[in-house]
């Protein structure tokens, strides 16, 4: 009987060593790094400045929503003649992907090339127009 029970044991621990070694561990692996279009259409932006202008947490509330089928809502707030804060309202774009470094924004007919400057998961950085207005968003609605 003892000689059963060893060998049950020892078959039992071998069988566990096969299936705990055979397992993939996916938790080790690399994740693959996004695409550009995942990080534009990941969460919402909020624009944290806007070429030489100064903005306040107010201003820095406005809300960039680039969605995966090629759409872009921008919820604009601002201040008012009191310095309250209002929702201005929404402007609707299109925006393509043209390369890892550039996109067109598309708004009522007129395109604009954009440059992207800069993106990561947290931070948004991109040239518009001819002018070059460099826009920076990140994911902290007011208070950079």
């Amino acid at each position: 009987m003892k000689t059963n029970s060893i060998k049950y044991v020892s078959i039992l621990s071998i069988a566990l060593l096969i299936f705990s070694c055979g397992k993939d561990d996916d938790g080790n692996k690399p994740q693959p790094e996004p695409t550009v279009a995942e990080l534009m259409i990941s969460e919402n932006w909020y624009l944290e400045s806007f070429g030489d202008f100064v903005l306040g947490d107010c201003d820095r509330q406005s809300i960039y929503n680039f969605t995966m089928e090629g759409g872009l809502v921008l919820e604009a707030y601002g201040y008012d003649g009191e310095f309250n804060c209002n929702f201005l309202g929404n402007s609707n774009y299109t925006w393509q992907l043209l390369s890892d470094t550039e996109f067109i924004l598309t708004e009522d007919g007129e395109d604009l090339m954009c440059e992207i400057i800069t993106l990561t998961e947290n931070e948004f950085v991109f040239d518009v127009g001819e002018d070059s207005f460099t826009y920076v968003l990140d994911k902290n609605p007011g208070d950079g």
